[in-house]
């Protein structure tokens, strides 16, 4: 790689850092390219981006964009940046089923609205649900007391029929 090419993986890198809403550091030592490459196609439909590099230009990138020390820290061996642009906990549980179905795969930490995490928090935050089923619990909450209103509404509304009946057929049985 010549300068310019180092250049411009860093600034690749760097912008990478500053539009996305996380990133994770994944060691994939021993990990085959077609695995990788499967990582990195699941991680395509969730928004997220794989990227290998060259450690000292993933150190200076980081550094270029002003992230934590600590996740910086982290950078060593053979690792891959992931960096997620919507759904966070969605790739952090897609990080994480991946490095338990294969050992060669393992999450090493995370960066998360300007905080770092280490392997065990990004492993708690894959189990929190995604932004959909989120929306959905909210809808939900939100209808229950409109619907318990329909249903009482309809229940009086059906009652007042039924007396309105009784009461119609008392007085042509007179």
């Amino acid at each position: 790689m010549n300068r310019e090419e180092k250049a411009q993986a860093i600034a690749e890198i760097r912008d990478s850092f500053k539009e996305s809403n996380a990133a994770f550091v994944v060691d994939y030592k021993g990990l085959s390219v077609f695995k990788i490459q499967q990582l990195r196609n699941s991680l395509r439909g969730d928004n997220a981006t794989l990227k290998v590099s060259k450690v000292r230009l993933m150190l200076r990138a980081a550094e270029e964009a002003k992230v934590v020390r600590e996740f910086s820290d982290s950078f060593g061996g053979q690792i891959a940046l992931v960096f997620a642009n919507k759904d966070v906990p969605c790739v952090a549980k897609k990080l994480v089923k991946f490095a338990e179905g294969c050992d060669e795969a393992e999450v090493v930490s995370g960066f998360f609205e300007s905080r770092f995490m280490d392997a065990q928090a990004v492993t708690a935050l894959a189990t929190l649900p995604s932004r959909e089923e989120l929306l959905a619990r909210c809808a939900g909450a939100l209808n229950a007391p409109i619907a318990g209103l329909a249903r009482t509404l309809s229940g009086l509304i059906s009652g007042l029929a039924r007396s309105l009946k009784c009461v119609a057929e008392a007085s042509v049985g007179n």
